[in-house]
């Protein structure tokens, strides 16, 4: 039998890695299916609200769900720390600057005893925009629960790890505000739809900037480097032996 089975690449985050997956916002994780469409399989397991103390305890049962028989996760990109970062004023979501860090380690480790030869980027939470996120606090009777300083500390918490444990690391406030990262209000006004969540633009930047992190950490995963599965159209010619030539069996 035939093993029609793709590798995959597994983004594991919160809500901005589930809505990463909303064509009608360009999502970040869309873009990535797309570009690696028929070369690795790009599962999406982002859950709205979550934060690394509860990721923790899901990260091993989703990769080893994540596996068809005769395929590996070529690359998990681990993307918490905007519910981390919440004021302890939200309790159920905050998490302590130092245990955010344990439990970035803690993840990190989990795949690595999966396999050993699994990749990982670290994505650092992106910037807020306090005024959105506050009007849209107020409209669900809440108070602020989020500012940009204390995002900014986990981001840099989050980067520090990442070189700390030599796995690839991204950085959305470089992606949205270019070199030196400097904030911008008004730039992140348009990266984000609510002060939060990522707007088109926001996903578009993102989007880009991970591809990029790939194609320059492990070039072997390049979506051009990579075999496209099955052959193309134009090169069908005996049905159905030219359709399986090159593919390995279970």
């Amino acid at each position: 039998m035939q093993n029609l089975a793709l590798d995959q690449i597994v983004l594991f985050g919160d809500s901005i890695t589930q809505f990463g997956s909303n064509a009608s916002l360009e999502g970040w994780a869309a873009t990535l299916a797309d570009k690696y469409m028929r070369k690795l399989d790009v599962v999406n397991r982002g859950f709205s609200g979550y934060n690394t103390e509860w990721a923790k305890h899901i990260l091993s049962p989703i990769l080893r769900s994540a596996t068809p028989t005769g395929s590996s996760i070529r690359l998990v990109v681990i993307f918490f720390g905007a519910n981390d970062a919440v004021l302890p004023s939200s309790p159920q979501q905050h998490v302590p600057i130092t245990r955010y860090q344990e439990n970035l380690r803690e993840l990190i480790s989990i795949v690595r005893e999966f396999s050993p030869h699994t990749h990982v980027l670290l994505v650092a939470p992106p910037p807020v925009h306090e005024a959105k996120w506050a009007a849209e606090c107020e409209s669900q009777g809440r108070t602020l629960n989020r500012t940009v300083e204390n995002t900014r500390i986990y981001r840099d918490a989050c980067l520090s790890v990442a070189a700390e444990c030599g796995v690839g690391k991204l950085d959305p406030w470089s992606a949205f505000f270019g070199q030196g990262a400097v904030y911008d209000a008004d730039r992140a006004a348009a990266a984000l739809v609510d002060g939060v969540h990522l707007s088109a633009m926001g996903n578009k930047l993102l989007g880009k900037a991970l591809l990029k992190e790939i194609a320059s950490t492990w070039r072997e995963l390049r979506p051009q480097a990579l075999p496209t599965l099955l052959p193309l159209w134009q090169d069908v010619t005996t049905v159905p032996a030219s359709l399986f030539q090159d593919l390995p069996t279970m």
